[in-house]
């Protein structure tokens, strides 16, 4: 009885208990339909964000004007790491001109004399503004007269230059004409021969070059600039004409890797009056690739060349190591060339040599290492030095009484050489530029001695514009001198040392005229620079200038 009324109590404490929670959900379904009831949510966290600063970037800031009369400080510019502006172009200096001409319309009249007779007169004349025509015309006479018996050159000139701009192609077309009249007042023009016509030395010669330049790579990265010239001379007992054709191509392949080829064809026919026609052919095909890699540039060529049918492989192989903290390039390699000796070559150097049945061309092989580079105040240098070796170096050897020089041809030449140019541009007032050349002979096969070849040389040049109208110009040439032959018996001398300096003022008195001053062998030394012919001494010329510009 009890248990049944237990169970009976516990199943209506149940449906109490779920008729509370069923009544309690129904309420809250009712209350979540309401749209008018808010409701809120509250999120409780510790994180606090926190505006942390910038970095700052690396900036090198630039310097603040210096105040007056306070302590001057130094600037440092950051290492840009633009090898470019570390790699001056080889040096070859460049003495200012002040008569080169504009490419515009202008002419000029350059007239002087001086002491030896010396009659001074230039003439040019410019037409055109580059596009598409400009054409320039020069002349020239230049004579003197010195001291000694027949002691006298006449030099006339004429050059006419034409250039035609076609799209991104330059023509451009070069002739001249040159008549060299000579003397040969050595021992033997002063000893034993007194007609002045048998020593007379006249040159004349003529020349037309035809080109074409293209100014920018086309779309495939060709750059192409062929060229062929003729040269003709006239001389006392020898003719001689001469071809040279030139078709060098350049491919750009990446930004800094490109790779070259010329072919050149060098072509040469002479004869002494009386004689055989000879001829003297130099054909050559030269590759060559230029790559960067990192701080190292690499050059790396060869030149195939047929010296009158013999084959000679000419290594031309070059590598330069940029170094950032001397800011300067380590520079090494090998060059080999052949130089072509024909009769117009030979009289540039040395004008009283007797014709040449045989001429031979010279090769060299040169191997260096240097450094090159800038250094503040705008100072630009270059040293290398190595071994060279010359084959079929020609010398220059006249003996007592002959006043004409015979041509030798040493087959090789060794020696050890250090060479060094400079240049100093402080402004457009003030520069400076210099070079020099050391040799010492270590190996002869067959002379006894490097016949008039100068062991060492030097040349300095300044240019200063003190005030606005005047310009001081000054070149100064000194040099060891070489050893000569004086008889058939293999004897020989050295020559003393040399030192010429030379001035030029020039001072701008208008537009239209301007007055020249200039000094040859200041110190009057009558050296020789070719055994028997010692040179003027202490030179005075002047004149005017008229310049007439038609630009507005």
């Amino acid at each position: 009885m009890l248990l049944s009324f237990y169970i009976s109590a516990q199943s209506i404490i149940r449906k109490k208990y779920f008729f509370i929670l069923f009544l309690v959900c129904f309420i809250e379904s009712v209350l979540a339909q309401d749209s008018s009831k808010s409701q809120t949510i509250q999120i409780v966290s510790s994180y606090k964000p926190v505006l942390k600063p910038g970095a700052k970037l690396s900036f090198s800031a630039s310097p603040v004007p210096p105040a007056a009369l306070t302590e001057k400080f130094s600037y440092i510019l950051p290492d840009q790491q633009y090898k470019v502006l570390m790699k001056p172009v080889d040096l070859a200096p460049t003495p200012f001109v002040p008569d080169s001409l504009k490419l515009h319309n202008q002419h000029f009249l350059k007239v002087g004399y001086g002491n030896y007779n010396r009659i001074y007169a230039d003439a040019g004349t410019s037409w055109g503004t580059g596009k598409p025509l400009q054409l320039q015309l020069f002349a020239g006479h230049h004579s003197q007269k010195g001291a000694l018996r027949f002691q006298q050159t006449n030099r006339t000139y004429a050059q006419a230059h034409v250039q035609y701009y076609t799209g991104n192609n330059i023509f451009h077309l070069n002739s001249s004409a040159k008549q060299n009249i000579f003397y040969a007042y050595g021992n033997d023009a002063l000893t034993a021969n007194d007609k002045k016509d048998s020593l007379r030395l006249t040159y004349n010669q003529w020349s037309a070059e035809l080109g074409l330049t293209q100014q920018t790579p086309n779309i495939y990265g060709i750059t192409y600039m062929p060229s062929v010239k003729f040269q003709f001379l006239d001389a006392v007992g020898a003719n001689e004409i001469n071809a040279l054709i030139r078709l060098p191509i350049a491919v750009k392949i990446k930004e800094q890797f490109s790779f070259c080829i010329g072919a050149n064809a060098d072509l040469t026919r002479f004869q002494i009056r009386g004689d055989t026609m000879y001829q003297n052919h130099i054909f050559s095909v030269t590759p060559s690739m230029v790559f960067p890699i990192k701080d190292f540039t690499f050059n790396l060529g060869t030149q195939f060349a047929w010296d009158n049918g013999i084959l000679q492989i000419l290594p031309q192989l070059g590598m330069e190591a940029f170094i950032k903290s001397n800011k300067a390039i380590i520079i090494a390699g090998v060059q080999s060339g052949i130089t072509k000796n024909n009769f117009q070559s030979l009289i540039q150097q040395n004008p009283w040599i007797a014709p040449v049945r045989l001429q031979k061309n010279t090769r060299m092989d040169e191997y260096f290492a240097g450094l090159r580079g800038t250094m503040p105040f705008n100072l630009s240098y270059r040293i290398t030095g190595g071994l060279v070796n010359f084959y079929h170096q020609p010398l220059f050897v006249n003996v007592a009484k002959t006043s004409l020089f015979n041509l030798l041809h040493e087959s090789r030449l060794q020696a050890f050489n250090i060479k060094a140019s400079a240049e100093w541009q402080h402004s457009d007032k003030i520069a400076v530029d210099m070079g020099m050349a050391l040799y010492q002979f270590v190996k002869q096969k067959d002379e006894k001695k490097a016949w008039h070849f100068i062991p060492a040389e030097l040349h300095i040049g300044a240019r200063w514009k003190p005030i606005k109208h005047l310009m001081l110009q000054s070149k100064i040439f000194a040099w060891d001198g070489p050893f000569v032959k004086t008889d058939n018996l293999g004897n020989a001398k050295k020559m003393p040392a040399v030192f010429d300096a030379n001035i030029e003022a020039d001072f701008r008195i208008s537009k239209l005229f301007l007055i020249w001053l200039q000094m040859n062998n200041v110190f009057n030394q009558t050296y020789e620079r070719w055994n028997q012919y010692p040179v003027l001494g202490f030179q005075l010329i002047g004149g005017i200038r008229l310049t007439f510009d038609q630009t507005k």
